[in-house]
């Protein structure tokens, strides 16, 4: 049986298919820096952690603006969306968590200095 295609523009219907494939994702980019930088296993952890409390459960705005950019593109060349439509995915999760990236450096940063923000304590 094959399944329904999932109508991307309906960002309600869009954020669970995103999110099927976070976990994949995330490991993957995190294997690379784990390796390419030869990170330590509580590196590993850590990012592991930071990436999965920072990115997923938003609106995803951004990354289903690439999505359907790659749609619109699709269109105008002729070609079948479900021929791009994972690496689609892909670009809007690097783009998920490119946009939480200066929230987590600025976290970081108040952590060190022992700041609050918003009178709360940082949670990293």
């Amino acid at each position: 049986m094959k399944k329904d295609p999932v109508d991307w523009r309906d960002s309600k219907a869009a954020r669970p298919e995103m999110e099927k494939y976070y976990k994949e994702f995330a490991k993957g980019f995190v294997d690379y820096v784990a390796t390419t930088y030869e990170w330590p296993d509580v590196g590993v952890d850590r990012m592991t952690r930071m990436l999965d409390y920072t990115v997923p459960g938003g609106k995803y705005n951004r990354g289903l603006l690439c999505i359907w950019t790659a749609i619109d593109t699709c269109k105008m060349k002729g070609i079948e969306f479900a021929t791009v439509e994972k690496q689609s995915i892909v670009l809007a999760w690097c783009v998920e968590i490119l946009q939480v990236s200066p929230a987590c450096v600025t976290e970081s940063v108040l952590c060190y200095f022992k700041h609050n923000r918003r009178s709360t304590p940082p949670n990293v």
